[in-house]
């Protein structure tokens, strides 16, 4: 579900390890999960993840879990998220952009402030400052800091 995260695992030099990463996106094909990976220095999984592993290579998931799902609420959403913390975030957008463009209800008033240390850093801006113009009541924060 949106806004989940889970275990993911594989061998790396020997060894199997496990990190939790988020879902970045979950509503589009049921048999497709999709991770955002921040590589960190001195990170055995993310560097591995980013610098070696190829398609077919075999990775072990566990079930999701966690807390953070989109409020039943019509009132404004105030998102706040900072570096790779976007993640679970734009998981939520996402779905929400899906479940609102099929019950034709857009008119939500949500405010996303997104820090990163560096411009370079900031991850899916494209995608966040598309969102502005599809949904009418979306505003987008960046700060560098």
């Amino acid at each position: 579900e949106a806004g989940q995260h889970l275990m993911v695992g594989a061998e790396v030099n020997g060894r199997c390890v496990y990190r939790s990463y988020s879902c970045s996106d979950v509503t589009g094909r049921p048999d497709l999960l999709e991770i955002t990976v921040k590589q960190v220095n001195g990170g055995k999984l993310s560097h591995w993840l980013c610098q070696h592993a190829r398609v077919g290579d075999v990775l072990q998931l566990q079930q999701p879990f966690g807390e953070l799902v989109w409020p039943s609420t019509s009132q404004s959403v105030i998102l706040l998220a900072a570096g790779s913390g976007i993640t679970p975030l734009i998981s939520l957008l996402r779905q929400h952009v899906q479940q609102s463009h099929h019950q034709h209800t857009n008119n939500q008033a949500i405010e996303l402030h997104y820090w990163v240390s560096r411009a370079e850093q900031a991850c899916f801006t494209e995608e966040l400052n598309a969102l502005t113009t599809i949904l009418p009541n979306f505003k987008f924060y960046l700060y560098v800091t």
